[in-house]
């Protein structure tokens, strides 16, 4: 009650037109103040996708062709576009894209898919286009760079990456291959001497 009596005295000291513009400034804040507090309460975002169109992480090599041969997006050769990698049960397609998509790539593990790389034709897409309906579609990002936006749950990873890009990951396959190789660069650099000295 004292605080309201204050407030009352001092506003005895201004002129009524000091007064209006003070009231007017505190109904606009608190009418801005009530608009973000009903949009926040209103978002509601969608779960991050785990794939572009009907081509997911998880599917096996099979299954992902299928999809590519029905998807307008790619232009899907088959067996061309198949290529094995150095590294142990990996395998990568590689297939042009149509219109708005330049490229696909997509890898496998063990017959899992759990790397899908949509790179975008820049000349009819654009960085910051993509990067708003992201944050509209999906809230804020969980991490920002100058290179990269990234968007993750429990299970995915999608980076918007430049100069235009975007990579589904499936976190825990990736993890797994993250720390095998980790392990592999420490048994490569790991010397006759200290190989001895484990035993």
């Amino acid at each position: 009650m004292k605080i309201v009596l204050l407030q009352v005295k001092n506003y005895n000291s201004l002129t009524d037109n000091q007064c209006m513009a003070k009231l007017r400034i505190l109904f606009l804040m608190l009418i801005t103040s009530l608009f973000f507090l009903a949009a926040e309460e209103n978002l509601d975002f969608q779960p991050l996708p785990k794939g572009f169109q009907d081509i997911t992480l998880g599917l096996s090599m099979d299954e992902t062709r299928a999809a590519l041969m029905d998807d307008a997006w790619f232009l899907f050769r088959g067996e061309p576009d198949v290529s094995l990698l150095s590294s142990p049960n990996q395998t990568l397609i590689d297939s042009r894209g149509a219109d708005y998509v330049s490229r696909g790539l997509f890898q496998f593990k063990d017959d899992f898919l759990y790397t899908i790389t949509i790179i975008l034709n820049s000349e009819r897409m654009d960085y910051f286009s993509m990067f708003t309906s992201f944050n509209q579609k999906y809230g804020e990002f969980s991490s920002l760079n100058p290179d990269m936006a990234v968007w993750e749950d429990d299970t995915v990873r999608i980076s918007l990456e430049k100069p235009l890009s975007v990579k589904y990951i499936h976190k825990e396959t990736f993890e797994t291959l993250r720390r095998e190789a980790a392990r592999g660069i420490n048994l490569g650099t790991m010397n006759r001497q200290e190989f001895i000295d484990q035993f």
